[in-house]
């Protein structure tokens, strides 16, 4: 989206017009898609009337509410709160534990649904994604989008035996404002026709890259809704917000014209971490060794899959009084290998952090400042290690993991003592958008 200032009333969505006429996009959102799934999975019809939440591993924890159905939002349940509390509130809850790979399978499955529709389908999280449908065959109006957004919600309950929810519009903010509007299992059409009687009188803070503090910010001008943003002076937003400020002016007349990606491109990767909540707090260096170990081979896995290299890393972490700070460093080199984002992270965390005194409740690594592989200059050793063994062993690895599953060959630090590695995830899947 571009950042400059129009004020055009020719395209203004107020007057009954859009800046893309013409074009029609849909936003699909799974509905409570990991309870959805496990309610399908259950085989038992009586679970999709009774209060589920999917949740992470107590032991591990992570015991938290990952997602929820309608019934259990009924009753407060929320997203982000502990086991504990969500009982509280609903004592009968039927609590699962995640299970993200059977999630991944069926986020998978709805993607190749989408795709007959049209080859441009954009991921937004594993339950999201834009459908541009602008050119396909029989494709001429909004009310065709209609129909075909219509086709998709049966086609996604008789095959994968849960619902979801489209929006259809010109433009990807407002489609995806059209499915967040009316759920479950929905179609809801935003155009032009429907900006003064709908779509302005919609809080603000349902726009897509809205966030609460924006919202908050935005209501201390007394400015509420999409129509009266749409309405104001745009520099007078860009005071208040800053460069999004402009951005959020532009959404909310109906003027996004970003486009939604062929499947499987995505925009150029600006970092790539993972981090973990052991099952006990790290209160030494060797365990601490042991966690980063295992966390730098899977970031390390997932550049070599992506064909990236790092100059740089950065460590999160967070101590048992839940504050959180970073610390980064630059390698002086491009790797993708294990081995040395793990050298770096120990001495970033030597430098950082006295364990007996400040023990860590999590940490996590990032790998940052990323290049392509490709054509990338290599910094090679004039001792015993080169970097050339290095990425022979590193592909090895990979090609074992690809046929064979990624816990098949670990780093033998990791198997010293597997108990204090926690809870890493192994399996990924990376997904793009315009967040």
């Amino acid at each position: 989206m571009k950042e400059e200032i129009t004020n055009n009333k020719r395209c203004a969505y107020s007057e009954g017009r859009g800046k893309n006429s013409g074009r029609i996009v849909l936003h699909a959102d799974l509905n409570n898609f990991f309870a959805s799934v496990e309610c399908f999975e259950s085989g038992d019809p009586e679970m999709w009337e009774k209060p589920v939440a999917v949740c992470g591993d107590s032991e591990m924890r992570h015991g938290i509410v990952l997602a929820k159905n309608e019934k259990a939002k009924f009753f407060g349940v929320k997203t982000g709160e502990t086991i504990l509390e969500a009982k509280k509130k609903c004592p009968r809850l039927i609590t699962v534990k995640a299970r993200h790979e059977l999630y991944m399978r069926y986020a998978r499955a709805a993607r190749k649904i989408y795709l007959r529709y049209s080859d441009r389908v954009e991921p937004f999280g594993m339950d999201e994604a834009w459908i541009e449908l602008t050119g396909c065959p029989g494709i001429r109006t909004i009310e065709d989008g209609r129909k075909t957004a219509d086709e998709i919600r049966e086609k996604i309950k008789n095959e994968l035996g849960i619902t979801v929810s489209v929006g259809v519009s010109d433009n990807k903010v407002f489609a995806k404002l059209g499915s967040d509007y009316k759920k479950p299992d929905a179609t809801t059409v935003f155009s032009p026709a429907e900006y003064d009687s709908v779509i302005s009188k919609i809080p603000v803070s349902e726009v897509l890259y809205v966030g609460k503090n924006t919202a908050a910010r935005l209501k201390s001008f007394g400015i509420t809704t999409i129509g009266q943003t749409a309405k104001q002076n745009p520099y007078l937003l860009k005071s208040i917000l800053g460069k999004n400020g402009i951005n959020i002016y532009h959404y909310c007349r109906g003027e996004d014209d970003s486009q939604v990606d062929v499947f499987g491109s995505h925009a150029e990767a600006k970092s790539m971490g993972n981090s973990t909540t052991p099952p006990k707090d790290i209160e030494n260096f060797y365990e601490a060794k042991l966690i980063l170990s295992s966390i730098c081979d899977t970031v390390c896995s997932r550049l070599r899959a992506e064909k990236l290299k790092c100059r740089a890393i950065r460590i999160n972490f967070r101590d048992t009084s839940l504050h959180s700070f970073e610390r980064q460093t630059v390698l002086g080199f491009s790797t993708s290998c294990a081995r040395d984002l793990l050298n770096f992270s120990c001495r970033l965390l030597s430098d950082s952090v006295d364990l007996s005194s400040t023990p860590l409740r999590s940490i996590g690594v990032c790998a940052i400042d990323l290049l392509p592989a490709a054509g990338t200059a290599v910094q090679m050793s004039l001792f015993s290690e080169n970097d050339g063994r290095k990425d022979v062993i590193d592909s090895t690895v990979d090609e074992l993991r690809r046929r064979y599953g990624f816990s098949k060959i670990s780093n033998a630090l990791a198997l010293c003592d597997s108990k204090k590695l926690g809870y890493i995830e192994r399996g990924y899947e990376v997904f793009t958008s315009g967040r």
